[in-house]
């Protein structure tokens, strides 16, 4: 049980890697069409998380997710009061139905989960990154880790 555990995180570290290093060295390979495809469909949320991990300490970055939350608390606690603001500042907004933000959020949690299997499946079969990986050549950049190298 021990061996299927510690397969599936060290799979899941393989598959949610950022990117790759090899002697300190970025490690260059081809990426197939499903895991580009598939980094297509993550970058709108994977590139933003990156981003904020990566400055996460400085002050400019702790403000502006302290300027977020507040925004986050303030429509939570007032809804009625948001969407009337939100309409006067964008009138088109008075045409959108509920549904079209519920089918929205499906659409891109959908698409989210789509992106994740398929660059897991063109990691898993792209057989030069899976050797060098299996082989313990590799190391695993995560996101928000730092880069060593230019």
């Amino acid at each position: 049980m021990q061996n299927i555990i510690q397969s599936c995180k060290s799979h899941f570290s393989f598959a949610v890697a950022r990117e790759f290093d090899s002697n300190g060295q970025p490690f260059d390979y081809r990426p197939n069409a499903l895991e580009t495809c598939g980094h297509a469909l993550l970058y709108p949320l994977l590139k933003p998380i990156d981003f904020l991990l990566v400055n996460i300490n400085q002050p400019l970055m702790i403000t502006a997710i302290a300027i977020v939350l507040i925004a986050l608390v303030t429509i939570v606690l007032y809804p009625e009061e948001c969407a009337r603001v939100a309409l006067a500042i964008l009138p088109p907004l008075s045409r959108a139905k509920p549904y079209h933000f519920k089918f929205g959020v499906f659409a891109w949690n959908a698409l989210t989960i789509l992106g994740i299997t398929l660059r897991t499946l063109g990691r898993l079969s792209n057989e030069p990154l899976h050797s060098q990986w299996k082989g313990g050549r590799l190391q695993l950049l995560h996101l928000g880790a730092a880069r060593n190298h230019s």
